[in-house]
């Protein structure tokens, strides 16, 4: 079959697979596929407490109106006036069904739905109905998906928005003029939902060098519209918001991203694990798949690479096989890799998830492999085998994911602390106050040496207190020291990857009287 390409010249779309007709099965399969998906991403989600970064805005959603919302938001981490397009969309969706947490996750839940069909129609279009089908399956199953589909940020609109920008792309170069008018809308959407997705600008504006190198008054017709997006943003943020990106943007990290934090990222991608952290502890027997996922997903991706590139090539305004590669990789590659070069340059600002929308793209070349497959039963067996794996990491893996902080709210109102609580770190005590109320104070320190300054001074008379820890593992030093004073502690390991600890504290003395 042979199409036109949007300037009247013809392109060709190899065959991936046998199908490539979209049919009424492939639509009662996608359903399936909704489906099983939305299972996935309500499995445990009554069971997720707040983390740091939900809190910065959930604590402000109840307020009666939009304006006062953003300003108490913004207030508290000025790094969001930059992505308000994410919070406009939570507050009206508030409004309709209400600020309760569980309410604000399903928003989550609704946009990564949404985004399968995207996933699938590109699938399609670069591949086949079987290829685009199976990427929609797999980023159904995908743990760290449905990770982020259970969050209260932008991740999930994000995940969207590059979908529609990368389908307005790719519909547009093969024939579709109009969807110039949907791959720019996506674009500036992207614009307004997170600071760093002009590195998604970058991946197109590569492909589009490489696929119309012919045609470069094309290429600078998009670059200027782009540079003038941009532009009006940058103006925006620094005349109209008076952003002063050197005093208020923080690093995100404490140490520089090395080699296995890059390559982690893309192991994340894969769908068996949510971050580094090794799932194996929190499975069921200690088995986790999470290694076999990442290498059935690259093999798979890998041998449609290979696929693809093996294609002929006619002139640059003709799509084929090497297109979809191409098209792919460079979505792929290029915004995870200049996140990781601006960590080096810039701020050590190196998270995958920035850059989650760069998952999608792995999957559809696993699709695209999948489908090509030639024979019928191995295509079956490896379909089930990578499916199986997928589900067992999304389904059997210990819940909650996130710090178990609503448990550590029943526990502490069981034992109530006359001293009050502490915590290490502001991400942890954020959380925590969140989860216990107003009711009780909690106090932030920052290191081992003031929790224990703090202890002495509010324990000198007796009474009790608590201590909170997230992503902190000198315990042994924690309970030498306790110990030498006088203390008696009672820890507590909770829920979480890595799990939430807090310890129970109280004078020798006065838990020898409580004991009697």
């Amino acid at each position: 079959m042979r199409f036109h390409n949007g300037i009247g010249e013809p392109y060709a779309l190899d065959e991936c697979s046998r199908d490539r007709r979209w049919t009424h099965l492939h639509t009662a399969v996608l359903i399936v596929v909704l489906c099983v998906a939305a299972v996935a991403r309500l499995w445990g989600i009554l069971d997720e407490s707040p983390w740091n970064d939900e809190v910065l805005t959930l604590k402000h959603i109840g307020l009666p109106t939009q304006a006062e919302y953003l300003k108490a938001a913004f207030e508290e981490d000025p790094w969001l006036i930059l992505s308000q397009g994410y919070y406009r969309v939570q507050y009206a969706w508030r409004s309709v069904f209400g600020p309760s947490v569980l309410s604000i996750r399903l928003l989550s839940v609704a946009l990564s739905l949404a985004s399968l069909p995207l996933i699938a129609l590109m699938g399609h279009r670069l591949f086949g109905a079987r290829a685009g089908i199976a990427a929609a399956a797999l980023c159904a199953l995908s743990l760290v998906q449905v990770y982020f589909a259970q969050e209260t940020r932008f991740y999930a609109l994000l995940y969207l928005e590059a979908g529609v920008a990368m389908l307005g792309l790719l519909l547009a170069l093969q024939g579709r003029r109009t969807a110039w008018l949907l791959h720019g809308a996506g674009n500036a959407a992207l614009l307004v939902t997170h600071a760093f997705t002009p590195l998604l600008f970058a991946a197109q504006g590569v492909f589009l060098l490489w696929h119309w190198r012919a045609r470069p008054a094309l290429i600078a017709l998009w670059a200027a519209a782009h540079f003038a997006m941009l532009g009006v943003s940058f103006l925006w943020t620094q005349y109209g918001l008076r952003y002063d990106f050197a005093d208020k943007t923080q690093a995100y990290n404490d140490v520089l991203p090395g080699w296995r934090e890059l390559v982690m990222s893309y192991v994340v991608f894969a769908g068996g694990r949510v971050s580094n952290h090794a799932p194996g502890p929190y499975m069921p027997g200690g088995v986790s798949l999470d290694w076999g996922v990442t290498l059935l997903v690259a093999g798979l991706a890998a041998g449609c690479v290979a696929w693809c590139l093996r294609g002929g090539m006619s002139n640059a305004s003709t799509w084929n096989r090497r297109d979809s590669a191409v098209f792919l990789l460079a979505w792929l590659v290029i915004p995870v890799v200049l996140l990781f070069a601006a960590s080096h340059l810039w701020k050590p600002v190196f998270q995958y998830r920035y850059v989650l929308y760069a998952a999608a793209p792995l999957m559809l070349l696993a699709g695209g492999g999948l489908a090509a497959i030639p024979a019928k039963k191995l295509r079956v067996v490896v379909a089930m085998l990578l499916a199986g794996m997928m589900a067992w990491q999304t389904f059997a893996l210990e819940r909650p994911l996130r710090p178990a902080f609503n448990a550590f709210a029943i526990v502490v109102n069981n034992f109530p602390p006359p001293d009050g609580v502490l915590s290490l770190k502001p991400f942890v005590g954020r959380a925590a106050q969140f989860a216990l109320g107003p009711e009780r104070e909690v106090t932030v320190l920052y290191g081992l040496d003031d929790l224990l300054h703090e202890t002495d001074l509010r324990l000198k008379d007796g009474g009790g207190l608590w201590a909170v820890f997230h992503q902190w593992s000198d315990f042994e030093r924690l309970e030498s020291a306790l110990d030498g004073r006088g203390y008696y502690f009672e820890p507590w390991q909770l829920y979480g990857i890595p799990p939430l600890h807090a310890y129970r504290i109280v004078p020798k003395r006065a838990w020898e009287s409580e004991s009697r």
